[in-house]
């Protein structure tokens, strides 16, 4: 099981012709792969009175950030919200610093980032600057991780469920044991 985009897709094909392989978050033609549904999460977590969304994207060749930011752009073009994008910043709670100081004054009324980290450096540079989150600007990530909710203010992050019961399914009809 790789669930990491730092492998290049030649490498991951490669040693998926040695060995049994099942890429996680992120779909590659040939390989086995388990990929979640961002859209879902994120029409749950955006405000109905929001007006203007940025989202801060993470790697620019992640899967799962061009996924997530298609997801955000798709959504808001349905519903009518003005969508933005800026970065790509680090994944990192000093990316989020650094998103910060380029949305700060921009008129965002909610921010969506690429992972949990961006967002709690966002929340923790905004509530040092004087910005009210959520009152002013809300601040969404994604994944869920243990850091969301121990921030002050605790961020919103959604949550992609993992498809277990695929890698499962998939894994025992390969006669295969699910690590």
């Amino acid at each position: 099981i790789l669930s990491t985009d730092a492998p290049g897709i030649s490498f991951i094909r490669d040693y998926a012709k040695r060995v049994p392989l099942v890429v996680l978050n992120r779909p590659l033609e040939g390989v086995a792969s388990v990929v979640p549904d961002p859209r879902i999460g994120t029409v749950r977590a955006e405000p109905a009175e929001t007006l203007a969304v940025t989202y801060v994207a993470g790697l620019a060749a992640s899967w799962a950030n061009q996924s997530r930011w298609a997801a955000v752009h798709d959504i808001g073009n349905r519903m009518g919200f003005k969508v933005n994008q800026i970065g790509p910043v680090h994944p990192t709670v000093e990316g989020g610093y650094q998103a910060a100081l380029a949305l700060e004054g921009e008129g965002t009324t909610a921010i969506i980032t690429y992972n949990d980290l961006i967002a709690v450096g966002i929340v923790l540079r905004f509530t040092a600057d004087g910005v009210n989150v959520p009152g002013d600007v809300s601040v969404i990530g994604f994944d869920n991780t243990l850091i969301a909710p121990v921030v002050t203010p605790p961020i919103t992050s959604i949550r992609l469920s993992c498809p277990a019961l695929s890698l499962q399914n998939f894994c025992s009809r390969k006669g295969r044991a699910v690590i």
